[in-house]
């Protein structure tokens, strides 16, 4: 048996930057690369910083609206929770004689270095975002992973503050603020979607601006120091923190058995952790002359990180004595070998994007993008090969297989997919509302399905093409991830009915003849889902 040689990996064309953009290779602040974070643990290990982060709201839509805050226990930033909590929300160009510094929600501080007014920029520890624009008018951000725009047109001072998002449908969410440069609402396409209210020029609610749901969707309130000590989000979850004199977390819980403590050491960094319940006991010892941190557990447990100077972890040990290694270039991972010896590659396009994947065994796998940094080629390491075409506004519509076979969608001017043609022919069709909702989809047998949601996205009822309804009611105190749904009415009229604990999580579901199986800690949540 004659065995078939792998062949050497192909060479990968990479995209340079066009004619006219600028690069700059200043580096970020240390304390902003998530790259260093302990498996265990959600802390830096290179820093020390203990790090939340927490989905606040959701409104789902062709260009949807998110809130996610983010706590970093060694930061000095601060956005609409308060200080050391950012948000996407609260991000923030300054603008200095000769540089912009892009503050993001993670906290990093990117550097843009610029000689002239007209602005093309892309910083290469950043490279998925581009700096545009004019120093004297618009300045705007663009993100080839979101395919978002971020505008930069409220000026406070040296401060050009978040104003819009656009993509490229020409959806928009405009962000308003008062005399005082606090955010008060946000418009959709032009109209009143949610406002901020404040008690002491501290964030205390947000709610609809339609009042559908007469609730707030989210409730804050803050300790003597001003830091976050409760936030209720209507559509996520109900917490509680506390703070030493310094800032740093010192306990974290929920409304249910979740409690978690924090120790510190002098400079900020955490050290310990631990919980009545003993699931999270731990800690951190750290060498700074060798650049090492060691974490361990209750269980005496122990793994070990080596980092660099730009922070990023560049050896680790697990408990069990298996070795990592990895090397960096620019915040960009360029190999990684495993504990058998086994390294991986990566190659990169000048915008960020990965480029081509170099596997153990030499075989590779191949990415190509379009001007706008969207996936254009796909190479699997067997040669098979994807091709992927857009619109000009950037909106999929063919998919071509290795065996030549194309899946076609068409859209709307606003970006709402209208149909999908299969290989064989076959179409599907989808139809919205003004407020760009589904409310009808037609199968290829001419078979509809018509559907009706509330305005945070809730299927409230749905009528199938037997002309048969299912509706569904939803839990008035949340509308969490997890699921909020209450009530279910079918067609024939039975009635089923679901109930959550104090932790928004599935504890009844009564069937259609009232027998109520009790679900212990939510097992079966995503059936239904």
């Amino acid at each position: 048996m004659i065995k078939k040689e792998t062949p050497p990996p192909k060479e990968t064309p990479l995209l340079t930057k066009p004619q006219g953009e600028n690069s700059t290779n200043i580096k970020p602040n240390k304390s902003s690369n998530n790259k260093a974070i302990c498996e265990s643990d959600p802390v830096n290990v290179a820093t020390g910083d203990f790090i939340q982060v927490w989905q606040v709201l959701f409104l789902p839509g062709l260009l949807p609206i998110s809130l996610q805050r983010a706590y970093h226990s060694t930061s000095t930033a601060s956005g609409l929770f308060g200080p050391k909590w950012v948000d996407n929300w609260s991000i923030y160009l300054e603008v200095q004689s000769d540089n912009i510094i892009y503050h993001n929600e993670e906290g990093a501080e990117i550097t843009y270095p610029y000689t002239k007014n007209s602005l093309s920029i892309r910083n290469v520890y950043y490279p998925h975002v581009l700096l545009s624009g004019d120093i004297t008018a618009d300045i705007c951000l663009f993100d080839n992973r979101t395919q978002l725009t971020y505008h930069f047109n409220y000026i406070d001072g040296c401060y050009r503050r978040l104003s819009a998002i656009t993509d490229r449908n020409k959806q928009c969410v405009d962000f308003i603020y008062n005399k005082q440069h606090q955010l008060i609402s946000l418009s959709r396409n032009g109209i009143e979607t949610l406002f901020l209210h404040y008690i002491n020029s501290q964030l205390s609610q947000i709610t609809l601006a339609n009042e559908v749901i007469h609730q707030p969707l989210v409730t804050c309130r803050y300790d003597k120091q001003g830091y976050l000590s409760e936030c209720d989000a209507y559509q996520q979850n109900h917490l509680w923190h506390e703070y030493t004199a310094e800032g740093f977390m010192s306990r974290w819980h929920d409304t249910d058995q979740t409690d978690y403590y924090l120790e510190y050491d002098k400079q900020g960094r955490t050290i310990k952790n631990s919980s009545p319940s003993g699931y999270w006991c731990g800690g951190f010892i750290y060498d700074d002359v060798h650049k090492m941190t060691t974490y361990f557990n209750n269980e005496g447990e122990q793994s070990y990180y080596y980092y660099n100077d730009a922070g990023l972890v560049t050896h680790a040990i697990d408990a069990l004595g298996r070795e990592t290694h990895t090397e960096w270039q620019n915040n960009q991972k360029i190999s990684e070998t495993n504990a058998l010896g086994q390294t991986t590659y990566y190659l990169y396009h000048h915008d960020g994007n990965i480029a081509q994947t170099i596997l153990p065994d030499e075989r590779s796998i191949e990415y190509q993008y379009n001007e706008y940094g969207q996936l254009a080629s796909f190479t699997s390491p067997s040669g098979d090969e994807w091709q992927l075409s857009y619109d000009e506004n950037g909106n999929l519509t063919i998919v071509t297989d290795p065996q030549g076979r194309q899946q076609v969608y068409e859209y709307s001017q606003h970006g709402e997919l209208l149909k999908a043609i299969t290989p064989n022919g076959a179409q599907w069709q989808y139809h919205y509302n003004p407020a760009h909702q589904l409310i009808k989809t037609t199968n290829p047998y001419q078979h509809s399905t018509e559907y009706h949601s509330d305005e945070l996205g809730r299927l409230l009822h749905y009528t199938d093409a037997l002309n048969h309804t299912t509706r569904y009611q939803y839990s008035t105190e949340h509308d969490s991830t997890n699921g909020s749904l209450s009530k279910i009415l079918l067609p024939d009229g039975v009635e089923q009915q679901i109930d959550y604990d104090s932790e928004r999580r599935v504890i009844a579901v009564t069937d259609g003849e009232g027998k109520p199986p009790v679900i212990v800690m939510g097992l079966l949540m995503s059936y239904w889902q």
